[in-house]
């Protein structure tokens, strides 16, 4: 009965070991938070056309919202009074891209780190071993970015371009984009995963926070429209 035992604890030890492994070697990274850009209360904040910035009421800026025009001249742009920076400590000294969110990207540079086109996310991990439940599995890269205006304004992700959608396409003044790019399983062997904003001439633009993970961030119906219309 003690081997038995023995055995058992032994089997379940095991068990619990694989378990652990195989999750611990899932690829779901972020960078940045998932918080409004760094806005607390969202009921007061309006956008440049006077409506709440949170069309879809769910408490939070995301895709199909808009930035607020937060001195309420009609405007959301550089030089408007629009300016702002709600970074924590800890993204500010972020090494691996938070930095680049919770604040508007400005050129010429007033505040933040720099402008858009200086913008740069990696995400380093540990490659997920043959006992993964993602391994050898196609990732998603993608972001939340809001207010594009000027042409043009690109990903580079592992080498491949990713062209985004922006005001011109359609949405309002201030407006908030997802985008996202296939990582293919061969651009994960090395553990990182590199992407950089090509922006040259854009002014203002900003990003709340970026995804890698199996499946894209969801976005509303508007921006799947578009999407469509861009493949």
């Amino acid at each position: 009965m003690k081997n038995k035992r023995t055995f058992l604890l032994f089997f379940l030890l095991c068990f619990l070991c694989i378990l652990f492994s195989s999750n611990s070697y899932a690829v779901t990274m972020q960078i940045g938070d998932i918080d409004s850009f760094g806005f607390d209360e969202l009921s007061s904040l309006v956008g440049a056309d006077g409506k709440p910035v949170d069309r879809n009421n769910n408490g939070i800026l995301d895709s199909g919202d808009v930035l607020p025009d937060l001195n309420r001249n009609g405007y959301v742009a550089v030089g408007h009074g629009d300016d702002f920076d709600n970074r924590t400590d800890d993204e500010i000294n972020d090494l691996n891209g938070s930095k680049w969110t919770d604040v508007v990207l400005l050129k010429p540079t007033t505040i933040g780190p720099g402008p858009a086109n200086n913008a740069e996310f990696i995400f380093n991990f540990d490659v997920p071993q043959i006992d993964a439940s993602d391994y050898g599995k196609d990732h998603f890269f993608s972001f939340v970015y809001a207010d594009y205006d000027v042409n043009p304004m690109y990903a580079v992700i592992e080498g491949d371009k990713l062209n985004l959608l922006g005001n011109s396409d359609g949405g309002a003044d201030g407006f908030i984009w997802r985008a996202y790019s296939v990582i293919s399983w061969n651009d994960m062997l090395d553990g990182e995963v590199h992407i950089k904003i090509v922006a040259p001439g854009e002014p203002y633009v900003a990003f709340d926070y970026a995804l890698l993970d199996l499946q894209p961030i969801s976005v509303c119906d508007y921006i799947i429209q578009m999407e469509t219309m861009m493949e």
